[in-house]
């Protein structure tokens, strides 16, 4: 934790004098003890907006995935209600009625092939 503060700050130093050697030799502005105080303020106060609008970003992107981890339960549970419902009515069937899957499958109006990938998705 110490390792990376001294990295942070030795970074925040380094672009602090990127900073001024832009302002000094692109524009020609030699900075005087009170401007470069103020350039440190603004830096400052750029990176506290910076770390405010990530921290948004990040809130939103959780709140937002946990929305769509909840339609997608939802989704989830609801397709394997579906696909139990479909099994049980069909074994409940073939067992009441003494009749094969086709028959059985028929009778509840469903495919074998939607029995079987209801088995399938539950396990079966």
């Amino acid at each position: 934790m110490l390792y990376e503060a001294l990295e942070a700050a030795g970074a925040k130093t380094q672009y602090d004098e990127h900073v001024e050697r832009i302002l000094s030799g692109v524009y020609g502005m030699e900075l005087e003890t009170t401007i470069r105080k103020e350039l440190k303020e603004m830096c400052n106060l750029s990176e506290a907006i910076e770390e405010q609008a990530l921290r948004k970003g990040r809130k939103a992107g959780r709140a937002e995935g946990r929305k769509a981890g909840r339609k997608e339960g939802r989704k989830e549970g609801s397709l394997l209600g579906d696909a139990a419902r479909l099994v049980k009515s069909a074994e409940a069937a073939m067992k009441s009625f003494h009749v094969d899957l086709k028959t059985a499958c028929e009778g509840i109006g469903a495919s074998v092939e939607e029995y079987d990938r209801a088995a399938k998705l539950l396990g079966r």
